[in-house]
This record gives C-alpha cells, sequence and structure tokens, in this order.
C-alpha cells in the first residue's frame, strides 16, 4: 500500500518543496564534510550519516513528497549519526557505527512517512480550498511530527550517549 501511495501524483502543486533533491543531498554532504573535517582536526575520526528511512534519502517518490511539505530528508529528523571506530565513540561519547544499525527502524520510520502523506492527501480531500496560510501550516505540524519522531526514537538509538559531536554541528550551522 505504502508503494502506491507515494507513486501517486499529488492531489496539489509542491509548494512548499523549499530546495530540490539534488540540492538538499549536496548541502547535506558539504556540510557533513566540514563537521569531520571539524572532528578531524579535534583529534576524533569522523562520523557516519545514516538514514532512518534509506528510501527517502534515494530520490523519487518519498523525498519528492517530504521535500513538497517541506521536510528535507537529509536534516536531523531522517538522519543519525555514529562513530566511524571506537576511539571516536569514547572520544565523543557515541555510539560507534555497526552493519547492524543500517535497517534498523527503516521499517517503521517509513510507516510514519506513509501515515504523515495518508493525513496529507486527507487535509485536501477535506479542505480543498484551503488557503496558502493554512496549508504552509499544516506542512508544519507534519514536518514537526517526523521532527518528534525522531526525538523519541534518539534516546534508544543513542543509548542514553551524550553526543558531543552535536557541537561540532551546532558550530558548522552557526559559520553558514
Amino acid at each position: 500500500m505504502l508503494s502506491r501511495l507515494f507513486k501517486r501524483k499529488s492531489k496539489t502543486a509542491p509548494v512548499f518543496g523549499r530546495q530540490s533533491f539534488a540540492d538538499a543531498k549536496a548541502q547535506h554532504d558539504a556540510h557533513l564534510s566540514n563537521v569531520n573535517a571539524a572532528l578531524r582536526q579535534s583529534g576524533a575520526g569522523p562520523l557516519i550519516a545514516l538514514p532512518l528511512c534509506a528510501a527517502a534519502c534515494e530520490g523519487g517518490a518519498i523525498s519528492n513528497f517530504l521535500l513538497q511539505i517541506g521536510a528535507n530528508p537529509f536534516d536531523r529528523w531522517n538522519m543519525m549519526y555514529f562513530a566511524s571506530d571506537a576511539s571516536t565513540a569514547q572520544l565523543l561519547d557515541t555510539v560507534q557505527y555497526s552493519p547492524e544499525l543500517d535497517s534498523q527502524y527503516d521499517q517503521a520510520v517509513t510507516d510514519v512517512i506513509g501515515r504523515v502523506a495518508i493525513a496529507w492527501d486527507s487535509f485536501h480531500d477535506r479542505f480543498p480550498n484551503s488557503d496558502p496560510q493554512t496549508t504552509a501550516d499544516f506542512a508544519a505540524q507534519l514536518c514537526d511530527l517526523l521532527d518528534g519522531m525522531a526525538r523519541d526514537l534518539e534516546p534508544r538509538i543513542y543509548l542514553g550517549r551524550t553526543n558531543k559531536w552535536t557541537a561540532f554541528f551546532d558550530q558548522e550551522a552557526t559559520a553558514a
């Protein structure tokens, strides 16, 4: 069912898409590269980025839908970051990457995105003539739902660690 949901044409024009998939990916890659350079300068190894929903980061119907509502699939709600080695994990008080993490949450997050898509379609069915501000507000609420999902998952994923690497992301965002 979910694959059909994302493959069908959206009932609305992509008004909220603030950037293309290629731009979103390039921006994430550049940002991660800068963060990893700063980590290396501090004596740590690089971080490994891992999406909660891999299909959202591959381009296609799911990422197009997410970008349409303003949910960048490369933002923190869908991206988790792991240490590339044990010493970096210890230095940054985070979890070391292991292949078991690759698809651990993929189906659950894809299901949540599916429910968000259903809510988006239901909104347009119920309010076909909604004004742009109301539609934008609803899209923002859906994005907030995705952010909340990630905040709920992070303690389970990072096992209560402090994730000192977040400071490097904050520095990079401030410098940009």
